[in-house]
């Protein structure tokens, strides 16, 4: 004869006589079901019952095995001296074999095949199971429609799960709840597993979702019949229930009000450059400057910092600060070339006090620093009284498009020259 695993049973017996019967009985059990008879038993016991009519023994069910019930002696209410049982032609033993339930776990891998095994984490209100933490690039997550190469693409960067049956019988049969943090719970069946791990697909709309997730077994069975349930209220979770959450991987943008917009990612020395972090805040952020990395944290989602070096700056990474594990992003395509502000020097940029004679000339030299183009706008004032700090503008002139270093201003009035405005190929002073 043969059960399931903790499935109970009764071996019908033929007695004779005024019961109830006192009966002995062997129990030889082997722990491997495929040991010959004649071998050593693991375990023998004499057991003694108390049988009424109809006359029944109980046989175990609790451990998978071979058992053998050996009949040895009975007695009734008449005959109270136990009697053995050898007549000719009787049948006095039994063999029972128990077959272990078809015990499942489900396991998460990533794409690798590596087992993907987080901590505690936020969803999980059952403290024996896996948790899981996947970070989701945007363009990982799953399309709205149901475009099947869309599907696949987002598919392609989910973790595996999958069911691992202990040694049994296949093909297997299995029941998986699928319970969202918020929302209807659904079920997927998984039939006919040929083998002893098998992957379960998760339906669309579930797959590649940001959200929180908790997957368990709620029943398996193999091919002789015999099930397994996984009872949560029992605390019964050697299904191996996985937590698992979907988060979005941080994105940042350029502040459309900020030089970091610009198009040519060419910003000045004094610039702010401003991001807009969106996702799950805080974030951790990775950045160079001139080849110098560094790293802050940001609880806004306006990320800021000062140019005030010219050089090279690049955002590199940003990552959620609070994921079970890391979950970033990485950028190639904010860096910046900081360029220093063009500076131009009248004379040799001292105070240079000159008289000048009537008929005479003056050649005010000017120096520029920075990349040509250059423009720049040069005044000329009246000569400042004591009483007077700021002298009127007594004549404005504005270069443009000079290509050269240098130039001079030739003059013969009398005034304070000086330089109000400077622009070259990439920044200008004051600025706009």
């Amino acid at each position: 004869a043969a059960s399931a695993e903790t499935v109970a049973g009764l071996l019908p017996l033929g007695l004779s006589g005024a019961g109830p019967w006192r009966v002995e009985y062997f129990v030889d059990y082997w722990a491997d079901d495929t040991a010959q008879s004649d071998s050593v038993p693991d375990r023998s016991t004499l057991r003694s019952a108390l049988v009424l009519d109809p006359a029944v023994l109980p046989i175990e069910g609790r451990a998978p095995g071979r058992y053998h019930y050996r009949l040895s002696t009975v007695s009734d209410e008449r005959y109270t001296r136990p009697q053995p049982i050898a007549k000719p032609g009787d049948v006095v033993a039994v063999e029972h074999t128990v077959t272990r339930s078809p015990a499942a776990v489900l396991r998460a891998y990533s794409k690798d095949g590596k087992p993907l095994v987080g901590n505690g984490g936020l969803f999980n209100r059952r403290s024996r199971s896996q948790s899981v933490t996947h970070c989701l690039a945007p363009g990982q997550l799953a399309p709205t429609s149901g475009e099947s190469a869309a599907w696949a693409r987002a598919r392609d960067h989910l973790p595996e799960f999958r069911i691992e049956f202990s040694p049994g019988h296949p093909p297997f049969d299995a029941w998986v709840e699928v319970l969202p943090a918020s929302g209807k719970t659904e079920v997927v069946e998984v039939l006919a597993i040929p083998g002893h791990s098998h992957p379960v697909v998760l339906p669309d709309h579930v797959a590649s979702r940001i959200g929180r997730y908790h997957l368990r077994l709620l029943r398996t069975r193999d091919a002789l019949g015999c099930e397994h349930r996984y009872d949560s209220s029992a605390g019964d979770l050697v299904g191996g229930g996985i937590d698992i959450e979907y988060i979005e991987a941080p994105t940042v943008r350029p502040a459309s009000s900020s030089p970091a917009s610009r198009p040519d990612r060419s910003v000045c020395v004094g610039d702010i450059l401003a991001f807009d972090l969106r996702g799950l805040g805080p974030w951790s952020i990775d950045y160079l400057y001139n080849n110098a990395r560094r790293s802050t944290t940001a609880t806004k989602r306006l990320f800021r910092r000062i140019a005030d070096v010219p050089g090279n700056f690049t955002l590199s990474r940003v990552c959620h600060r609070n994921a079970a594990n890391d979950c970033c992003s990485e950028f190639d395509d904010l860096s910046y070339a900081v360029n220093d502000i063009p500076r131009i020097r009248v004379g040799r940029g001292v105070d240079v006090h000159q008289d000048i004679l009537e008929g005479d000339l003056v050649h005010i030299p000017l120096y520029l620093t920075g990349r040509p183009p250059f423009t720049f706008t040069w005044q000329r004032r009246a000569l400042a009284s004591e009483s007077n700090a700021k002298s009127k503008v007594l004549e404005s002139h504005t270069v443009k498009d000079l290509d050269a270093y240098e130039y001079t201003i030739t003059t013969s009035s009398e005034g304070t020259f000086e330089v109000t405005f400077v622009q070259d190929h990439y920044c200008q002073y004051p600025k706009a």
